[in-house]
């Protein structure tokens, strides 16, 4: 058993008071702080050259429905979405229809009807 030390003696490793609280303990089971976890940063985006860009845009326009059909087809899809018996003009909302704001390629083929 180890020997306690009066309150007024001083602990020499340390240079502090020794109290009996300073006493360590085999058996004692001494509580480590928790470790706080950092919330995880987000990974910046890597800037992309303009041809990965247009390749990964090709690719995913390949794979849309509309631009899959014959550009004949394509052409009466946007008659039909784009011009009806009435239009009504609301300059507060967008300049342009959606459809127009698909792709490129919608665009450059649509825009012609609207």
């Amino acid at each position: 058993m180890a020997k306690r030390k009066a309150p007024d003696e001083v602990d020499a490793a340390n240079n502090t008071p020794a109290s009996a609280d300073s006493e360590t303990h085999e058996n004692e089971d001494v509580q480590q702080p928790r470790k706080r976890h950092k919330p995880a940063i987000p990974k910046l985006m890597v800037p992309r050259s303009r041809e990965t860009l247009r390749s990964n845009a090709t690719m995913e326009n390949m794979s849309s429905g509309l631009l899959a059909l014959p550009p004949e087809l394509r052409n009466e899809i946007y008659c039909l979405a784009l011009v009806g018996e009435e239009v009504t003009v609301d300059h507060s909302a967008h300049d342009t229809p959606g459809l127009l704001g698909t792709c490129r390629q919608t665009r450059k083929e649509a825009s012609s009807i609207f």
